[in-house]
């Protein structure tokens, strides 16, 4: 078996209490439908809303990966690119290939959380560029 190089891109934006607080509301309003896509990432028992509430609890624990002073994360920056991403990623022997991979993977599978820090990377990037000119 061979090894895969295997990444994953998020979003990078400042977060204030402010928009901590938000992304909280957005997760707490997170449905069934929302959530399914992080079943995968966790294992929990038959019942529904056991699985709604273990599915929040690990998409907030997921949202410690927006730390960027983490060592397997990196800040990238591209031409053309819209606004910065958060970068993790490494080979892998069908394990994780670093420790914020998982968490990288889980807010990639909640669209609603994903595209909040998508419009407030835009902003964040739309006012980095304001400032240099």
């Amino acid at each position: 078996m061979g090894a895969n190089f295997l990444y994953s891109l998020i979003p990078a934006c400042g977060l204030d209490e402010k928009r901590k607080l938000e992304l909280q509301d957005i997760i707490d309003a997170m449905s069934f439908k929302d959530l399914v896509e992080v079943f995968d990432y966790i294992a929990v028992g038959e019942n529904k809303d056991d699985k709604i509430r273990v599915a929040r609890r690990r998409v907030r624990c997921a949202l410690t990966a927006l730390n960027t002073e983490e060592r397997s994360v990196a800040m990238l920056r591209l031409p053309g690119l819209e606004f910065p991403y958060l970068l993790t990623g490494g080979m892998s022997w069908g394990d994780e290939p670093t420790s914020t991979y998982p968490d990288f993977e889980v807010i990639n599978a909640c669209d609603k959380l994903y595209n909040k820090l998508a419009e407030w990377a835009k902003k964040d990037a739309s006012i980095e560029l304001k400032s240099c000119n």
